[in-house]
């Protein structure tokens, strides 16, 4: 059991990491992106899930991905601190 929890600890240390140095690249990039496709001024980024297309312009696409790299180092920061506080939890000591 101790050894699942670990490994969860560590996947989460990881994960976080991972998804902190991804965010900091997102938002760091002055590159607006439509999908895996750079943008340029008056272009309209054009996307459909489900059946149902949204259009972005150029300036409302910029904003959606910096939005998405806040998030992705919120989500970053939040699975580093979860996963730290488990691990500092764990090793502290515990009384006689």
């Amino acid at each position: 059991m101790l050894n699942t929890i670990v490994k969860r600890r560590v996947t989460a240390l990881v994960v976080g990491a991972v998804a902190l140095v991804i965010g900091i690249v997102m938002l760091s990039s002055t590159e607006v992106k439509c999908g895996s496709k750079a943008m340029s001024e008056g272009q309209i980024c054009e996307t459909t899930s489900n059946g149902s297309t949204t259009s972005n312009t150029y300036e409302e696409q910029k904003l959606a991905d910096q939005r998405m790299g806040y998030l992705t180092v919120g989500f970053g920061a939040l699975a580093l601190l979860v996963a730290g506080a488990g691990f500092v939890m764990n090793n502290r000591p515990r009384p006689v």
